[in-house]
């Protein structure tokens, strides 16, 4: 009976501390999004944790795209990347065609690790169909990973979890139909003008046709 309860605590133990390794994953608000080429749109990075109480000290983030499908938005040389509220400090940029982003909590980490990250903003470059998802590869350098506080700075990144999440990309083209819709009615106006065109010129030939017919008939009246 000892032995079952000592093998019993040691289980719920381990348990435990695999569970805090990996219990926090990241997603996108949203699974899908449909667009048209040369638009922006925007994503926002939620973070969310089965232990909320557990503190955050930084998060690095990397996100695969199809660099000739979609790009991310860059303004004066910076990713742009609006604020969340779960890090004192946050940024991006491109690196090797993937958008990496880091979260800071340098002198304050946070208790909470249920809410946004950030959002990041892509412009639709061409028509077609890609997929944002991140990239979570333990062992390999380029990793997204999210280092807790305590617990000497492990990664508690639950990858399995984070993969899962991605965002698909729907880019339609530009309007096409309403510029053909625009040529067409320019078509039909410059059709309709003519026609009209035609019809007031054959009626004033008829007309003088019908005059002149009038007076050779009264000329030969008065004859």
């Amino acid at each position: 009976m000892k032995k079952f309860f000592l093998f019993l605590v040691l289980f719920i133990f381990a348990t435990n501390r695999v569970w805090a390794q990996e219990t926090t994953l990241l997603l996108f608000d949203s699974s899908t999004i449909k667009t048209s080429v040369g638009n922006e749109f925007s994503l926002t990075i939620q973070m969310y944790s089965f232990n909320n109480k557990l503190p955050i000290r930084s998060a690095d983030i990397w996100i695969a795209y199809d660099p000739s499908i979609v790009q991310p938005v860059v303004e004066n040389g910076v990713v742009s990347v609006g604020s969340g509220d779960l890090f004192n400090e946050i940024g991006g940029k491109i690196i090797n065609n993937k958008l990496y982003l880091f979260g800071l909590n340098a002198a304050s980490p946070k208790s909470e690790t249920i809410g946004a990250f950030g959002t990041i903003r892509f412009k639709a470059l061409q028509q077609g169909k890609t997929s944002l998802r991140f990239v979570c590869e333990p062992g390999i350098q380029q990793t997204t990973q999210i280092i807790g506080q305590n617990d000497g700075l492990k990664n508690i990144i639950n990858c399995a979890g984070t993969k899962s999440h991605t965002a698909d990309i729907v880019i339609s083209g530009t309007d096409v139909l309403g510029a053909t819709d625009s040529l067409h009615n320019s078509m039909s106006t410059i059709l309709m003008s003519s026609l009209l065109l035609f019809v007031g010129t054959a009626t004033v030939v008829l007309v003088k046709r019908f005059d002149l017919f009038n007076r050779d008939n009264a000329s030969q009246d008065i004859t």
